[in-house]
């Protein structure tokens, strides 16, 4: 067998899974999601998480959760189950939203603003193990009831 077999079958196997996920409802939450923390985070470099300086519930929740799914998708990635790794990933969207809601990120307190950066690069870490969605264009029109 050719060595780079098994590196294009991964690959086909990620895209199937993202065309798979195209059809379900969250998907557009998945795409959102990771856009939104790129454009925040651009040219941030990512730290420990400091969890002192975690002060707002959601953002505890958050940091749980990122590492709960986290851990979730590197079992599946291993499994080569990516749709359920996006699955997983996906179930965020609500606790991200609340996130986003209810902390301010960009805060004067550097340290402060550090932090919740690293935490929001952390969650779309988890996203970008199984590919990088900021980079997917969807006609949002296809996604109208």
């Amino acid at each position: 067998m050719h060595p780079g077999y098994g590196l294009l079958t991964d690959l086909v196997e990620r895209v199937a899974a993202l065309k798979m996920m195209r059809s379900e409802p969250n998907f557009l939450s998945i795409l959102d999601s990771a856009k939104r923390i790129a454009n925040i985070t651009v040219g941030h470099t990512p730290e420990p998480i400091d969890l002192r300086l975690l002060r707002e519930p959601e953002e505890v929740r958050l940091n749980d959760l990122a590492t709960m799914v986290g851990d979730q998708i590197d079992e599946m990635i291993s499994e080569r189950n990516y749709v359920r790794a996006m699955q997983s990933f996906a179930a965020m969207a609500p606790e991200l939203e609340s996130f986003f809601k209810e902390v301010m990120v960009m805060v004067d307190d550097n340290a402060l603003r550090r932090n919740r950066m690293s935490l929001l690069q952390k969650v779309g870490q988890a996203a970008g193990k199984i590919a990088d969605v900021t980079k997917i264009v969807v006609d949002r029109s296809d996604y109208r009831a």
